[in-house]
Parts: structure tokens; sequence; C-alpha cells
């Protein structure tokens, strides 16, 4: 008879002071993305709108997966619809922040335009690859905080990325590293969550982010995109919601 050996709970070698955590991303029925915070108060939500529809033919979807063959947003169009979220978001800012593509012309002034609103909320922040050179993009626009493509299930690390584990961890961090020296605040989505190793893989990259935020004085935070739609027929993981919890804080 072989014993093996018993596993013992996972716990935090490090405490950390709490940031701001993203919960998972739902859908509205009228089609708008959002992430909400999870606060003591009211919910806080971040828009990924206006970057979805900023997207070309081919990455375009309805909620059952089907390609919707609509043209990208025009500038015009993002504006008016910074616009409704401004006024749907109230002087509070429920509607706290909006992500922006930054690579075209056309992405760029639309942001510049939506900047001259000079609206408090919701504030606006960048979407941008692990790439380093993608930074300066966010420089060049003047923008405190970017979202960055932290794709963790083996699917993408491994026949995507065509790299291991420990490599792209390693890229992940010095991409976390480069935006903190620049005083850029991070926020890493973890894609493709639900098909990720979480123990294995996903909280050790997040408590190195922590560390990395520790050292650098500066906040990160975390969004976990769940590959489902309306009419999946389980129900979402608790796993990203309760992100905090999990990661031994």
């Amino acid at each position: 008879m072989s014993i093996g050996r018993r596993k013992r709970p996972f716990q935090s070698k490090h405490a950390v002071e709490p940031f701001p955590f993203w919960t998972s991303r739902s859908q509205t029925s009228i089609g708008t993305s959002f992430r909400t915070k999870r606060f003591a108060g009211s919910p806080l939500i971040i828009s990924s709108s206006i970057r979805s529809g900023g997207r070309d033919l081919h990455h375009r979807y309805d909620f059952s997966g089907r390609a919707t063959g609509e043209p990208p947003y025009t500038v015009e169009q993002i504006i008016d619809l910074y616009d409704m979220l401004h006024k749907l978001g109230g002087t509070n800012g429920v509607i706290r922040q909006c992500e922006f593509f930054l690579y075209s012309e056309k992405d760029k002034e639309a942001v510049r335009k939506c900047q001259e609103r000079n609206y408090r909320y919701p504030e606006i922040t960048g979407w941008i690859r692990a790439v380093k050179e993608d930074f300066k993009l966010v420089k060049e626009m003047g923008l405190k905080e970017t979202g960055i493509l932290t794709s963790v299930s083996d699917y993408h690390i491994f026949l995507k990325l065509k790299k291991n584990r420990r490599a792209v961890m390693r890229e992940y961090l010095s991409i976390v590293s480069a935006a903190l020296d620049l005083g850029i605040i991070p926020r890493c989505h973890f894609e493709d969550v639900t098909r990720a190793d979480i123990y294995g893989f996903c909280v050790p990259f997040a408590q190195d982010i922590m560390r990395l935020s520790e050292d650098s004085k500066l906040p990160v935070r975390f969004g976990s995109a769940i590959p489902w739609v309306m009419e999946c027929p389980i129900p979402a993981p608790r796993f990203p919601v309760a992100c905090p919890k999990s990661s031994g804080r």
C-alpha cells in the first residue's frame, strides 16, 4: 500500500497590504462588458465597451460567440459612447474607468478627443499587449494606468506563445516591473483563467506581482477574464471573484 504525503493548505509567505482586485467579467443584456471592483460600498465599474467596439471585423462577437460582422467604432461613435458612460456613471463615478486601444491613429485620436472632455470619470486607461515597447504608447497618451494582456491558460502558454510556464511568468513579471518603473499602474488581466493551473501558476504569479508592487510602492490591479457567454450551461466559477482569499490575503 502506498502512502501519499498529505498536502498542506496554501499559505502566502508574505503579508501584503490590500489592493483593489477586479472581479470576473460579466455581460449585460445590451451587450456592454463591465468589470466591478469589490469594495465595502457600492461596486465600481470598468467598462470595456469602447475597447471591444474598436476591434476589427474578425474579433467582434455576439453573446452566442458568433462573429457579428459589424465594423469597428468610428471616432465619433467612441466619443458618443464615452459621453454616455460619463452620464450613466454620475458624479460619484460608479463607472470608474474605460479601456482604450492605443495602436492605430484612430485609437489615438479617440483618446485625445475623450481627454478633451476633461471628465473625472470614467478615467481613460489603456489596453496593451505584454510587450515593453507598448508602454511607449501609454506614456505618449499621458495615461496613468493600463490593462496588460497576461494570458495564463496552458492553451495560450504552450500552443499560442510556444513557451513554458516558467518562461512566460518571467516575461510577464519583467513587463509589470517595467510598467512600475515608469510610474504606470499595471492592471494584469488573467485571460482564460478558467483553463489555467490556479495554484501552480496563477496564485504564485499574483504573489510575485504583489511583491513588485510592495517594492515600488505603487498599487497593482488584477482582472480575471472568463471565456463564457450568457448561454453557457455551467455557472461561472467562484475562484476569480475570491482571488484575494485564494492568494492568502
